[in-house]
């Protein structure tokens, strides 16, 4: 996946104005690209420079003085750069007819000079370099797969082999875009909501508690913790999935991590109305990061008590079982009907809770999967509808760890 902010690439601008080729090239300097710009003042002078040199993008004027936009594209279509992405500006307002026509002629985008800026013109170079790079991983697909076709000499079984490799490529290339497609744009869209909750929280010390608007404002800070909770676990699944979660390998005294994570949520579960109780000391130690033990614990614990009824509890039990420990949590809550229990750690899915106003980010137990399964455990749930649910971690023993 192209990173653009480190990989270095060449683009052309073709302008024979002064003023606009500087305004131009000030906002991609000022951009987070990593780019070389040549310059070109005529169609005639970009063809030579195309013909000579392979460049990644090129950005060029509607009207220039010896043809205009569509001619240069014909005429790069018939050439060895059929590839290259091409977006277009004008100074002029154009009508929507003409547009369309340059889009069809093979241009990524058509946009007037007056609406560029840093932001706009690095969004639609980055679209065409990412746009470039799937077409050649696409056109490199297709003559890998041709050439095993063309290659008689391999057995069935080595073509077939072959094309599973390549489409497991193409899946972690997929998984890879996705993971920085989520960074990206959480990382984007924290940054505001922080501000929106920091002036949030000034507007309501000013407010007071039984100021006019202070029901309103609870709620927008209360929308808008929800929805950091949302981001900060989008941002916490893709480390996972991208590998990029360091584990600080320790030995943990299991009852010492349970312990203080039922002390920290005491207070929820006594203004939610739910018992909490460790039922058995084990003097039991794993092998493990203790902050991703206790955020698994969190988790689970959380949702035992939020998904709870009134006059409810929440018992953890630990035991030994094939040199293991197993982790229990009981909890006397709603329960999850059996033909939904496939469904439990899959993203976004709150089971039996869509329309509920219990509030939830759907990813809290994928998370949680994850994180077990990267200490060498695993976790199961059992359930039944109005019977409560019971989850249980698996974690390596201390003296099993290197077994």
């Amino acid at each position: 996946m192209l990173h653009y902010e480190t990989v270095h690439f060449n683009l052309l601008l073709v302008e024979s104005d002064k003023e606009v080729k500087q305004k131009l090239i000030a906002y991609i300097n000022n951009s987070k690209l990593n780019v070389s710009i040549s310059v070109a003042e005529t169609g005639t002078e970009a063809m030579s420079k195309l013909s000579i040199k392979r460049y990644s993008c090129v950005l060029m004027d509607y009207d220039l003085s010896d043809m205009n936009a569509q001619m240069l594209l014909s005429c790069i279509q018939d050439g060895p750069t059929l590839a290259i992405p091409v977006i277009i500006f004008s100074k002029e307002e154009h009508s929507e007819k003409l547009a369309l026509e340059i889009i069809e002629t093979g241009a990524i985008d058509f946009i007037p000079i007056k609406k560029c800026n840093s932001f706009v013109l690095e969004r639609l170079i980055l679209y065409a370099l990412v746009r470039e790079q799937y077409i050649d991983s696409q056109r490199n697909y297709l003559e890998d797969l041709h050439q095993l076709k063309e290659e008689q000499r391999f057995s069935e079984e080595k073509i077939k082999n072959k094309i599973l490799q390549l489409t497991k490529e193409q899946a972690e290339q997929k998984c890879l875009a996705k993971s920085e497609f989520l960074a990206n744009m959480s990382h984007e869209l924290r940054t505001p909501l922080n501000a929106i909750l920091g002036f949030t929280q000034l507007i309501a010390l000013t407010d007071g508690d039984h100021g006019p608007h202070s029901e309103n404002i609870f709620e927008i800070e209360k929308a808008g913790n929800h929805l950091l909770e949302l981001i900060n676990g989008l941002l916490d699944l893709e480390k996972i999935e991208a590998n990029k979660t360091k584990l600080v390998t320790e030995t943990i005294d299991i009852d010492e991590a349970i312990e203080e994570s039922l002390s920290l949520l005491k207070p929820v579960a006594e203004s939610n109305d739910v018992s909490l109780s460790f039922a058995n000391s084990s003097g039991l130690q794993v092998q493990g990061d203790k902050l991703k033990i206790k955020q698994i614990l969190l988790n689970i614990l959380s949702n035992a008590i939020k998904y709870n009824v009134p006059e409810g509890s929440v018992i953890v039990k630990v035991g030994v079982k094939a040199e293991s420990a197993l982790l229990s949590i009981l909890d006397s809550g709603q329960g999850i009907a059996k033909e939904k229990l496939g469904e439990v750690f899959h993203p976004f899915k709150r089971i039996n809770m869509e329309n509920s106003d219990i509030e939830g980010s759907g990813i809290g137990l994928t998370i949680t999967k994850k994180l077990v399964e990267q200490m060498n455990g695993k976790i199961e749930v059992e359930s039944e509808e109005h019977q409560g649910s019971k989850f249980t971690v698996t974690l390596p023993l201390v003296n099993n760890i290197f077994a």
